[in-house]
């Protein structure tokens, strides 16, 4: 009998599992011809958002199944908030497959204790042979960035600049570090659990072919031909600079949830916020990336000697935010609002022509049938 493999890909956050996530999706054929099998369920979400929050708690499932609008399904998670797994079990075993892959940057981002990685691996060791857990790690200031465009994306009103909401980093360590950036903490909980743990670095002269999808198939398989795989061009991208001063600002007025569901129409409208072209980055100054490099330095040489065999990690190269300028002006604002409107009203003008092609179909469809 084939051994059973499992491949944990945890993340972390902002190291393209977004673009890993949808490569996997668009060729989940085509892995199975590797004897491969990544599960598409909605109920995992394109994240295994479903995976990681199994492990979370009747309480946590329930509110993921409430956002999701999984209402019929809350009587089912209270009484077991295990039950995706039991789906899983069988989608697993319906494919055929000896390999599965679970790709979820929640397990980083979400799991901060030890015992639900241990549930994890009791879970993983009942029905694999083999579990490899691949983790990618960037530089903390790019993370703090990254995740700041993201949480703003995503409906978070936040007040502060980008500098006030990690002020903390800039001063003198001291308190226990955040789950969220404490990479030491969460590598060793993972490994502590999963001794082969893989950790990569997500940086373009660190991964094969500068390219953090191969990189990961190449890891999952080195026979997969990456050439004929269906390509994408999902990415999860940060937002022009005063896009995102002009979005915190609606964030205010329109909120990402209500009533516990997620608003539709926030996120349609964020697409269009997406489009807006790049004229600058937020960014840390190097004076302020000094200090967060600084805040890190014990730390990233554990990482480095631990988990990278010595080889350096995180090299820099200098780069400030000097075109970025804190501070929407009221022109800076309807400039904004002008591309957004006309990105708006180009879709509304597709919609309108996609609309008008099919009632053409359809009236030539009833004259045909006359």
């Amino acid at each position: 009998m084939s051994k059973k493999h499992l491949f944990l890909h945890i993340g972390t956050e902002k190291t393209g599992t977004t673009s890993i996530q949808a490569a996997l999706r668009q060729n989940t054929q085509k892995l199975k011809e590797y004897d491969i099998f990544y599960p598409r369920m909605p109920l995992l979400t394109s994240n295994h958002t479903g995976f990681t929050f199994s492990f979370l708690g009747q309480q946590a499932m329930s509110m993921l199944l409430r956002r999701a609008g999984y209402d019929h399904l809350l009587g089912k998670a209270k009484k077991n908030s295990h039950f995706i797994l039991d789906i899983l079990d069988e989608k697993f075993k319906e494919s055929g497959c000896n390999t599965m892959i679970i790709s979820s940057e929640l397990l980083h981002s979400r799991i901060s204790n030890a015992d639900v990685i241990l549930d994890i691996k009791k879970w993983a060791d009942e029905r694999f042979d083999e579990v490899t857990v691949i983790c990618y790690l960037r530089k903390q200031e790019d993370l703090m960035v990254s995740s700041f465009s993201t949480m703003v994306k995503t409906g978070s009103n936040w007040h502060e600049t980008l500098v006030e909401q990690f002020a903390e980093f800039l001063a003198p360590r001291q308190g226990k570090l955040k789950h969220f950036y404490d990479y030491k903490g969460i590598l060793d909980m993972w490994s502590n659990a999963f001794p082969g743990l893989i950790c990569r670095e997500f940086a373009r002269n660190k991964m094969l072919g500068g390219d953090v999808v191969k990189d990961f198939f190449s890891l999952i398989d080195p026979s997969i031909k990456t050439e004929e795989l269906n390509k994408t061009t999902e990415k999860n991208t940060s937002l022009d600079a005063k896009a995102m001063e002009f979005l915190i600002l609606l964030n205010r007025r329109v909120p990402s949830v209500i009533d516990g569901r997620i608003n539709p129409l926030r996120k349609n409208m964020v697409h269009f916020f997406d489009a807006v072209p790049t004229k600058s980055k937020m960014k840390f100054t190097e004076e302020q990336v000094l200090k967060i490099r600084e805040y890190f330095k014990e730390d990233n040489a554990y990482i480095q000697e631990k988990y990278f065999k010595g080889e350096p990690i995180f090299e820099y190269k200098e780069s400030s935010g000097e075109k970025y300028h804190p501070g929407l002006t009221t022109d800076e604002a309807v400039q904004v609002f002008t591309e957004v409107w006309d990105q708006i009203s180009t879709s509304i003008q597709e919609t309108e022509e996609e609309n008008r092609k099919l009632r053409l179909q359809k009236n030539t469809l009833k004259s045909n049938n006359k």
